[in-house]
């Protein structure tokens, strides 16, 4: 299997790489897929991740660039939607290491390894935390909203 067909198969965002993965050739997303590495320590990826594996961490530095060209690995994809900083996408570009982002990715492998859907419940952190963000927001901000009848013996 090719980065390209897991990129398709997971729904990957390819970070520093072309838009149009069909249309626009890239060495990387043609490089053969030969195994899954998940570690946040770079030491244990340089000692135990073999060549041509999928790399899935959250660390988002430039070191993770240097690891992954050092191992000769297939790609590297960042879960929790966490996004590298620009120098680590240069970086990226410059050592043609491919980045890919999924927030599902932790579920995708949960179930492709053999373990069971977790449920709506997998979703609700997110979905109440989305929907209580307005108010949440205006409660923590009304201690700074200024008086619509301003007291000129007041400075606030």
């Amino acid at each position: 299997m090719t980065v390209r067909e897991v990129v398709g198969a997971l729904g990957l965002e390819v970070l520093n790489g072309p838009d149009k993965l069909k249309l626009i050739p890239h060495p990387a997303l043609d490089q053969e897929v030969t195994g899954g590495y998940v570690s946040d320590l770079l030491s244990d990826v340089i000692a135990h991740a073999k060549t041509g594996s999928l790399w899935i961490t959250l660390q988002t530095h430039r070191n993770i660039i240097a690891v992954a060209t050092l191992k000769e690995l297939a790609a590297v994809i960042l879960v929790t939607g966490r996004t590298p900083d620009s120098e680590t996408l240069a970086k990226a570009r410059e050592e043609n290491v491919l980045l890919l982002a999924s927030q599902l990715i932790m579920l995708a492998v949960g179930m492709i390894a053999g373990g069971l859907f977790p449920g709506v419940g997998y979703f609700a952190g997110s979905l109440v935390a989305a929907a209580l963000w307005p108010a949440v927001t205006f409660l923590l901000l009304l201690p700074q909203r200024r008086p619509e009848m301003v007291d000129q013996n007041r400075p606030i």
